[in-house]
């Protein structure tokens, strides 16, 4: 089946909830005194999917937010357009197409609404463009990527993120390879991540802090290691070690706001997931690379993803119990390559960093943007076929 070729299987507990969508039950919600927020059963409207007509299907979906009036604007890499829709998702109009000049992108990578429904796209070029809550071309900005941040024996991430004001945030990891870098300690380590913004696009950038990011062993990723994820409010920057009891949250100077104790508690990974086996890689003739024997840790990280609402509440996503080695990036890139299948389950820190409610989202489904009433993200299908949806919510 394409985009299977991890065979992910998760173990059964994972649905204990008697409905999906109730927001206080199964993991003791109701014993923390947990407010009940409920997530409806069926998404009020969807996108793509079979639907094969022009301006309806999807060839890699690459954002979605929802405008102030209901509209919806879905990015799609494949085609590299911007598209609107009313709010019963119908489609209205196109931007953008592949090319280079203006109001075209090549490889978008994001979007972001901006205050007054403007939209912002980031893409490999030109860079940023900036479009009418129409969806007319107003003016675009060209940034080279490989300058936006730079630094020596460091190597960013390749995962840029747009922020609110325009500016970029990147991750800069370490890098041993160099020939004037300092060799990589023994197996298994953990890199450090130092996080950058930048405002010129001309290789400075403010350091914002350096965390602990991602556990590897030897040159490849450790089996369900600790990583560093990030998600991002209107004024602050949260960042969190997956395998850590605190999440901070950093005003965009780097200065801390808050410290959020972590939700969840850590789940043993069972023997059942420990497979005997070593890494195989396939080279571009076909024959077959050996690598490392996987390493298991014998629990699970704390969490898995990070997400804002517009309400300024912070949502920390259970890491999931899986039975196949898995490596932590596929469950926090804005293109999930892991959507699970029972529904991810999430507790919802107040801005006061009070745990509130215990929401399971809906099986398959990745969000990717939680308003006031509702969440918008993307669900896929067995073959990986993707659908935009936006469920209600009610708190």
């Amino acid at each position: 089946m394409r985009g299977m070729e991890y065979g992910f299987r998760f173990l059964a507990l994972a649905l204990v909830l008697p409905c999906w969508a109730c927001g206080d039950a199964g993991s003791g919600g109701a014993a923390f005194g947990y407010q009940t927020w409920t997530v409806s059963s069926e998404p009020s409207v969807t996108i793509g999917g079979p639907d094969e007509r022009e301006g309806y299907l999807l060839e890699r979906l690459a954002g979605v937010t929802r405008l102030g009036d209901g509209r919806l604007v879905v990015a799609d890499m494949g085609s590299a357009e911007v598209r609107y829709y009313d709010p019963l998702g119908n489609h209205l109009v196109t931007a953008g197409g592949d090319g280079e000049g203006p109001g075209e992108f090549r490889a978008i990578m994001q979007i972001q609404r901006l205050p007054g429904d403007t939209l912002l796209v980031l893409s490999r070029q030109p860079g940023l463009t900036w479009l009418s809550p129409e969806g007319d071309y107003l003016r675009s900005e060209r940034v080279n990527l490989n300058e936006v941040a730079r630094l020596p024996c460091r190597l960013s991430e390749g995962n840029w993120h747009l922020l609110r004001d325009g500016t970029l945030l990147t991750v800069l990891e370490d890098n041993f390879f160099g020939a004037s870098c300092p060799p990589s300690p023994p197996s298994p380590w953990r890199e450090t991540g130092l996080i950058a913004r930048s405002t010129a696009f001309d290789g400075t950038f403010d350091t914002l802090g350096i965390f602990p990011s991602t556990e590897r062993n030897s040159p490849n990723y450790r089996v369900y290691g600790r990583s560093l994820v990030l998600a991002f409010g209107p004024d602050r920057i949260f960042a969190g070690d997956t395998g850590a009891k605190e999440i901070l949250a950093l005003n965009f100077q780097g200065d801390t706001l808050l410290s959020y104790q972590t939700p969840w508690e850590p789940d043993p990974v069972p023997p059942e997931a420990k497979k005997d086996d070593v890494r195989r890689f396939a080279r571009p003739d076909g024959t077959e690379e050996i690598g490392n024997a996987y390493l298991y840790p014998d629990h699970y990280p704390l969490f898995g993803r990070l997400l804002t609402d517009d309400t300024g509440f912070l949502w920390v996503m259970a890491y999931p119990v899986i039975l196949e080695p898995i490596s932590s990036w596929v469950l926090d890139r804005l293109i999930a390559a892991l959507v699970e299948e029972g529904g991810a389950r999430w507790r919802v820190l107040s801005p006061d960093g009070k745990a509130v409610t215990e929401v399971r989202t809906p099986p398959r489904f990745y969000p990717l943007e939680i308003g006031q009433d509702y969440l918008l993200g993307v669900s896929k299908d067995e073959m990986d076929v993707e659908t935009v949806q936006l469920f209600s919510l009610v708190r």
